[in-house]
């Protein structure tokens, strides 16, 4: 095991390399390693990002236990730099976030944030001002996998997008995989964000926390028992609500709050218990109009078991609730609420067998019950209030590395889906129209399944060029329906797999080259992906209120390619990072247009990424990041034509303009781009505490980007344009005590 000495929690992905040897691994999500090595003397070295290498020599004579603790370089006193070789890695099929960078970064009204950090990666894109959804590669937001602590999270905003769910402050791990990623993740096609949370200080109390523009936050940990349990709890606040209330001059105040909690207990050395919990919520108020609330919870329980020196178990069980209400209100009738969301209950169990330290066994098996609320409103709940179904899946995998020209990660995952319980159903004819309604009184009613073969080659990776080979396929099994007008939507439908809504299939094909010099870093990917049973629906459907909704909605394939370059170079005081992404992602649906395809909402071709954090000195640093984005796909009218003359319009002198739209997708937003800059200061830490200070601004040069149009039916040449604000000073304020 390898821990933090100072805090006590394990380190995840420590590289351990035999010295003069390439034998080598790394540790895995709760610190455990295990390496074969021949008896006799060798020395081993563990060295990880942010921390001082430890190197130990042993004579190896029979199985032995070595338990490492690392030391920040934080902590070190008269430091000396000295230039040696990179350690070697021996898992990158994904990027690690670096919480320390995320921090670093210029940040929107003073928040720093996970997500936004992770829309700097090439590949990666969101489709508006303030929106955190990403958009992995040509895939929708649905179509991503997010995970605390391997519960799934279905909502990862705060603020329309403005701030994630994810507290930089009790973040301790941050993986991305990009539409490739290994046989044990399922549920999303597009990409993985597996996010684990700190475990809590075992050593001493700490106490930190923060304020900004928009949110105070405090984090506590402490050892419950010194060395065998600790907790740790996490609270942010939105402050913006606290001051300004709905009135005239500012309708819509939002605000937000969200917890987290976390403790862990060591029963001996073969046995760890962990019990997490997140629970955050929205409320985005107005005067008398309507109101928005979104609520998101997970849990998780997990036990960690020590099979052997070469085996690792855990099982895991999860609970995962995500809820969007929706309320309008009227002041002569009924208040009209819109509800949808999911709730999830998962098992989970999961081995890793060392067979050597050249090939690795995964394997697990998994269970979640669904309980879906489609979308329905007060008015009209449609057919279902609730929909039931099982996912399972089964996987096994294997990782091979049979010198350091070749290495090879390949598996299969087997999914199941079946739709349960009580349920009503339309069947429609060629023509969409519903033709009988079916009613399933219980049990297994409709099944799908899918093998989903993973393989991800890499050659030649412990030199300084290196390639990557990939293909896997992934399954999805719940889509998302919603207005793409704004990047951000309230109105949204989750619709799970049905006898009428076929599972998302993706096909993904992948070859990365890669260059690594001594101060500098080139990257090039090249991607294609094919995406079956892709939904999208037809113009002036009726998406809310609708029990024939599945008769709005049309099924086809998407096509998704492009290439990716990304160069990084170190200088003596700086990192600058410059990406470009051209891409194109494209469907193929009937019946939507005229034309047989047409851009996907979310295609912008060009995509560009600048950023430099430069360190003036140990105590204070500065970052600027730019962007550059195509205009995404929308429909503008064309023009307008009268409609009918209801009694109450001519009366008013006006009868009604219907707007004329060309071809789907036809249109684009202007394109996007915009500069930010952050400075960082952190006076000499004293005694056991430590702050630090933070000043930037948002859309330096004050670009206006459009988030929306609204189109004036009486005045067909009268357009309304909403902008976020244009500058945005933010200042906030960090502090830890030990």
């Amino acid at each position: 095991m390898v821990t933090d000495i100072e805090t006590g929690e394990e380190l995840i992905g420590v590289n351990i390399s035999v010295m003069g040897d390439d034998v080598g691994t790394t540790t895995n999500a709760y610190g455990f390693y295990s390496l074969s090595l021949d008896c006799g003397e060798c020395a081993i070295a563990f060295s990880m990002l942010g921390f001082a290498e430890y190197t130990t020599v042993i004579n190896l004579m029979h199985d032995t236990v070595i338990n490492v603790r690392l030391k920040s370089n934080s902590l070190i006193i008269n430091e000396v730099n000295v230039c040696a070789e990179k350690p070697k890695s021996v898992e990158n099929t994904y990027k690690r976030i670096s919480i320390e960078e995320v921090k670093s970064l210029p940040s929107t009204f003073g928040e720093h944030d996970v997500v936004k950090a992770i829309q700097l990666e090439t590949g990666v894109k969101n489709i508006g001002e303030g929106s955190s959804g990403l958009y992995v590669r040509g895939g929708n937001r649905d179509q991503n996998c997010i995970l605390i602590d391997e519960a799934p999270v279905y909502n990862i905003s705060h603020l329309y997008g403005f701030v994630s769910v994810f507290n930089p402050d009790i973040v301790k791990d941050v993986k991305l995989y990009k539409s490739v990623f290994p046989a044990r993740y399922g549920g999303g096609i597009s990409s993985v964000i597996d996010t684990k949370m700190k475990e809590g200080n075992r050593k001493s109390y700490s106490l930190s926390g923060g304020l900004s523009v928009l949110a105070a936050r405090a984090t506590i940990t402490a050892p419950i028992v010194e060395d065998q349990s600790s907790f740790i709890v996490a609270v942010r606040k939105s402050i913006i609500d606290l001051v300004v209330k709905p009135s005239d001059r500012i309708n819509i105040v939002p605000s937000f709050y969200d917890f987290n909690l976390k403790t862990n207990y060591r029963i001996n050395d073969k046995n760890r218990m962990f019990l997490s919990a997140y629970h955050g919520a929205d409320f985005i108020n107005t005067l008398g109009s309507f109101n928005n609330k979104l609520y998101n919870t997970t849990s998780s329980f997990r036990w960690n078991h020590l099979i052997s020196n070469k085996a690792f178990f855990n099982s895991t069980f999860l609970y995962s609730k995500y809820k969007n209400v929706f309320t309008l209100m009227n002041v002569n009738t009924d208040d009209y609420t819109w509800l949808t969301g999911i709730e999830d209950f998962n098992v989970k169990l999961d081995f890793t067998y060392y067979i050597n330290p050249s090939n690795k066994i995964e394997g697990g098996v998994n269970t979640i019950y669904h309980k879906y609320t489609p979308g329905g409103s007060s008015l009209q709940l449609g057919l279902n209030k609730h929909l039931l179904a099982l996912e399972s899946g089964v996987y096994l995998s294997h990782k091979v590395v049979l010198s350091s020209y070749f290495e090879a990660e390949y598996g299969l995952r087997y999914s199941l889906y079946q739709n349960i319980g009580e349920a009503k159903w339309y069947s429609y004819d060629d023509s969409f129209q519903a033709v009988k309604l079916n009613t399933e009184k219980g049990g297994v009613w409709n099944v799908y399944q899918q093998i989903e073969p993973r393989m991800i080659i890499n050659l030649n990776k412990d030199n300084p060029h290196s390639y990557r080979f990939a293909y896997t396929r992934a399954s999805q099994y719940v889509q998302i329906i919603s207005n793409n007008t704004y990047s951000y939507s309230t109105m949204e439908n989750w619709i799970p797999s049905t006898p009428n809504i076929k599972p998302l299939i993706s096909d993904n094909f992948l070859i990365s080259y890669f260059w690594d010099g001594k101060m500098m870093s080139f990257d090039a990917t090249a991607y294609y992906r094919v995406i079956n049973n892709q939904l999208d629906y037809i113009d002036h459907a009726r998406l809310t209120d609708n029990p024939y909704v599945e008769g709005e909605l049309r099924r086809g394939y998407a096509k998704a390619y492009g290439i990716e370059l990304n160069l990084h170079k170190d200088f003596k005081k700086a990192k600058v990072q410059i990406s470009y992404t051209l891409s194109k992602a494209i469907y193929f649906i009937s019946d939507v247009t005229s034309v047989s395809s047409y851009c996907a909402p979310y295609d912008m071709p060009h995509d560009i990424k600048a950023q430099i954090l430069y360190e003036f000195s140990s105590n204070f640093k500065a970052s600027a990041f730019w962007t550059f984005t195509s205009g995404r796909p929308t429909n503008f009218p064309k023009g307008y034509q009268a409609g009918y003359p209801f009694t109450g319009f001519a009366n008013l002198g006006w009868s009604p303009q219907i707007p004329i739209y060309s071809d789907r997708n036809s249109d684009r937003f202007p394109n996007y781009h915009r500069m930010d800059i952050a400075f960082t200061y952190s006076p000499s830490k004293k005694n056991k505490f430590k702050q630090s200070f933070s000043l930037g601004v948002y859309n330096v040069y004050g670009r206006r980007n459009p988030m929306g149009y609204n189109f004036n039916n009486r005045q067909a040449n009268e357009v309304a344009v909403f902008h976020f604000i244009r500058i945005i000073p933010n200042i906030s304020y960090s502090f830890k005590f030990n």
